[in-house]
């Protein structure tokens, strides 16, 4: 389970916001907060960075790609 959305709207970001900010779709945000998909781990690091948390904090127990 991941933390992204918490994360997100703590910021005050909206999904579209945040894939701007990470050069992503908010499709593909979107994908993430329900755990369809999982980031690379370059991406799920960009992703933390931006709202405010440790890669650990954001996602704390995902399985990230390698990529």
């Amino acid at each position: 389970m991941n933390n992204l959305k918490k994360y997100r709207k703590e910021c005050g970001l909206t999904q579209i916001e945040l894939a701007v900010k990470v050069n992503v779709s908010s499709d593909y945000i979107s994908m993430i907060e329900r755990e369809v998909r999982s980031p690379g781990l370059k991406l799920a690091r960009l992703i933390s960075k931006n709202v405010g948390g440790t890669l650990d904090e954001v996602f704390p127990s995902d399985k990230l790609d390698s990529k």
